[in-house]
């Protein structure tokens, strides 16, 4: 019954579910309250009322546009993003391949961002609101815009551009290539922090549920340390190489004839004779034509 005031009235309050079933404990020989797994629910609403069932209302809870948008945000983001990462720093076997690969998962994840974000701002309206989830993810969609901007600009200088004018101080295709660099990793670390945060946001204000989060925390956990183990892998194999490669070349020049020596009198000679030597680990390198 309703509170009359009475201090043996058990208060049913209105719009507040009650979890009403217990189950017997073997062990103990206690009564126990039933987890969330299937819980009986009552509830009590002010117009008068009466909603109770088995699991129905977290059923009645479920908002079917936003888990449709989490699943597509995480898929975007977490093996796409994954995949644009490696195709770029971990698969240069072959580079042509694997940078075709990275343009088609670049836009593909650029879709899947403004599509998912398009279809929930038509249905619950536009505008920034104070919930952290949306400022982060308006902050996560701008990042992908320029991030896919300043990699089709990179791309194109590439292979259109012959260069700057001679002496420039930076080149503009590799400002615009740390760009897109930066910008990706940032989103890409961004993006899934953003896909954590609306699991846990849906599970708490909207399923009043935590069952979930622990997938969303173990699925974050997971793409962190595949971007580990993947770099640790990378830097790794690269310092073998660059040692193997050293070795090769001690190997030559032992082999090679003998290499001509220059005196510190004779190197400034030739510079004023206008040859564009470099000293380098005891070496005199001629940079004729190597200037940029």
């Amino acid at each position: 019954m309703l509170d009359t005031g009475d201090e043996k009235d058990f208060a049913i309050q209105l719009d507040r579910e009650m979890k009403m079933s217990y189950q017997f404990s073997r062990e103990t020989s206690a009564f126990e309250k039933h987890d969330f797994t299937q819980p009986l629910v009552l509830l009590f609403l002010s117009d008068g009322q009466t909603i109770a069932g088995w699991n129905e209302l977290l059923e009645m809870r479920r908002v079917p546009v936003y888990e449709s948008h989490g699943i597509w945000m995480f898929f975007a983001w977490m093996p796409l993003g994954f995949l644009l990462l490696a195709t770029k720093r971990y698969l240069k076997a072959n580079w042509k391949l694997w940078h075709v690969v990275h343009i088609l998962l670049g836009m593909i994840t650029l879709v899947i961002t403004i599509w998912q974000t398009l279809e929930i701002s038509l249905k619950f309206g536009w505008g920034l609101t104070d919930d952290p989830h949306s400022i982060l993810g308006t902050i996560t969609i701008v990042a992908t815009i320029i991030s896919v901007l300043t990699g089709t600009l990179a791309a194109a200088y590439m292979k259109y551009y012959n260069g700057d004018e001679e002496w420039a101080k930076n080149e503009r295709a590799l400002i615009i290539g740390k760009i897109h660099k930066y910008t990706s990793y940032f989103v890409l670390f961004l993006a899934n922090v953003v896909v954590l945060g609306g699991t846990i946001t849906y599970c708490l204000a909207f399923l009043q549920e935590s069952k979930y989060i622990p997938l969303g925390i173990m699925s974050f956990l997971f793409f962190l340390n595949l971007i580990l183990v993947s770099e640790y892998l990378h830097r790794k194999k690269a310092r073998s190489e660059n040692l193997a490669k050293q070795e090769e070349n001690k190997q030559d020049k032992t082999k090679g004839s003998k290499a001509k020596v220059f005196t510190a009198q004779q190197v400034d000679i030739a510079v004023e004779r206008g040859e564009k030597l470099v000293l380098l680990d005891n070496l005199v390198l001629n940079t004729n034509g190597y200037e940029r």
